[in-house]
């Protein structure tokens, strides 16, 4: 057997994300991603749904088909076969992964709160302190000042603190006191 193109095993070349719903559905819930991936910087190709050649009143795709009642999607979040997209799914694919997350609480009327602020950040290619400080919601003097550094260089995999540990508990327990009231006094 023969080897098979590339062109026939991919979008040769194509950029940007894709959802495909199931037939039984509208597009509303995969268009909510698509944009939710495009405010996180990825490029939004299509929503679509795709038909069974040799039946097209069936999915095409055997897990969209068998879902019941559920709102299935299948999400391409990027071609690795585009380098753009290579890159941007090797440095973004926490928050392309979070935008779903926000999508799904979004689509399902639950309120989407992150405080966006994490304990430590895991420097990656292309980080700088400003953009790092940025994604957080921290100042570079703050992060500077946290992590006693003294220039403004970083490097891949060196692991920044973004928050203090603090030792104040937020409150002691005292004598006499129970779970429904904070002071017996």
């Amino acid at each position: 057997m023969g080897e098979i193109p590339l062109s026939l095993l991919t979008s040769a070349g194509a950029e940007g994300a894709e959802v495909v719903y199931s037939l039984k559905n509208n597009s509303n819930f995969a268009d909510l991603i698509l944009n939710n991936l495009t405010e996180k910087g990825q490029i939004k190709r299509k929503s679509y749904q795709r038909r069974l050649p040799e039946n097209p009143n069936l999915d095409y795709y055997y897990i969209l088909r068998e879902t019941n009642s559920n709102e299935p999607v299948l999400i391409e979040y990027g071609f690795i076969d585009n380098k753009k997209d290579a890159d941007k799914l090797k440095n973004n694919i926490e928050e392309y992964g979070e935008a779903v997350v926000k999508s799904i609480a979004e689509y399902l009327g639950y309120p989407y709160e992150t405080n966006n602020i994490l304990d430590e950040y895991i420097v990656k290619r292309g980080d700088t302190l400003y953009s790092i400080s940025k994604k957080n919601n921290i100042s570079v003097d703050e992060i500077k000042r946290i992590n006693n550094l003294k220039t403004n260089d970083i490097s891949v995999g060196q692991i920044l603190k973004l928050k203090e540990k603090s030792n104040n508990p937020l409150y002691i327990v005292q004598r006499g006191d129970t779970i429904f009231m904070g002071n017996n006094e």
